[in-house]
């Protein structure tokens, strides 16, 4: 059985993946770079990018590719599955080809994946061969299909139900509802909506504890999560999704608000997520928050969906029939 290298851990993916593909007595290991980490698990990781202050960025940015391709090539062999997270270790350097580092591992004999997670393929100019090298592509969310291969995998990123347990909303609760926020970067995410919309209902007299999770680590993340009544990811219809903080909350069993136009019509009409945009926040949440009984019941109906179409065993299953 081949070991399974995976490289980068992107919002702890990779990492949720190498457990779901160890409980089926798969080999694998993870490989980031500069502290990747962020508080995360296991890994190995790899300080590439050099001390000097002084070099100029390009200079600099040349010596943390080349030392990112050495370490990867020492610390892999021929035999391996390299699963790539995030697409190519070259990533808009304009100094080196983009995907030469899967030109080189392809003529050393390595099966070569690549999971594709959102602005790595949304915005990058790709060069042309790197689809062409790839034994196998996937996405993480629908919208990204349209980028890839027709033949490509919609895998729909998990998570260790084990590793979070369901808080519900108690609707007799008498403490300010809270809300919580978690962006990555804010103009994507939609932050300053989320924040005119929750302030106005506050200024209308709602008892209302809003949160904004920024720069925490991941458990940190987590307990806050755990702790709210509602959580709001991605305010941005222009990309229609919920991604891994959205998740993350409905298996902690919170009703979240996302805008989720992107995927397929069928899916939609199971998904428990509140379809939101800039347009309608205000109203959605008004809705929710003013009808108690409505966040206890979206929020066991979110733990469930998980359970079915989040599990990471479910995601690893996928993973290696990918593989196969």
């Amino acid at each position: 059985m081949p070991n399974i290298v995976h490289i980068r851990n992107v919002s702890n993916t990779s990492w949720r993946l190498i457990k779901g593909m160890r409980k089926q007595n798969y080999k694998t290991k993870l490989i980031t770079f500069n502290n990747q980490n962020l508080g995360f698990e296991e890994g190995i990781n790899f300080k590439t990018n050099p001390e000097i202050n002084l070099l100029p960025s390009r200079v600099s940015d040349g010596f943390d590719l080349i030392n990112k391709m050495i370490q990867l090539w020492n610390n892999t062999s021929q035999s391996d599955i390299l699963q790539f997270h995030y697409g190519s270790i070259i990533i808009n350097k304009n100094l080196i080809p983009n995907g030469l580092d899967l030109i080189i591992f392809k003529l050393r004999g390595n099966p070569i994946y690549i999971y594709y997670v959102g602005h790595d393929v949304r915005y990058k100019i790709l060069s042309w061969y790197i689809h062409k090298l790839a034994d196998g592509i996937a996405v993480s969310t629908p919208d990204l299909l349209k980028y890839v291969p027709s033949d490509a995998m919609w895998i729909r990123p998990g998570v260790d139900l084990k590793d979070h347990t369901p808080n519900y909303y108690d609707p007799g609760n008498t403490k300010a509802l809270k809300i919580v926020h978690a962006p990555t970067r804010r103009k994507l995410k939609g932050t300053d909506c989320v924040i005119n919309a929750v302030k106005k209902l506050i200024s209308q007299g709602h008892n209302i504890e809003f949160q904004l999770i920024e720069n925490e680590s991941h458990s940190t993340a987590m307990n806050i999560m755990s702790d709210a009544d509602i959580v709001i990811d991605w305010i941005n219809e222009d990309y229609g999704i919920y991604g891994m903080v959205g998740i993350e909350a409905m298996a902690f069993g919170k009703p979240v608000l996302s805008s989720t136009n992107s995927f397929p019509k069928n899916f939609q009409k199971i998904l428990p997520v509140i379809n939101t945009n800039r347009k309608n926040i205000g109203t959605n949440l008004q809705n929710l928050i003013t009808n108690p009984s409505r966040i206890m019941k979206l929020g066991r109906e979110s733990r469930k969906f998980v359970e079915h179409y989040h599990n990471v065993d479910e995601m690893a299953n996928q993973f290696i029939e990918m593989y196969d």
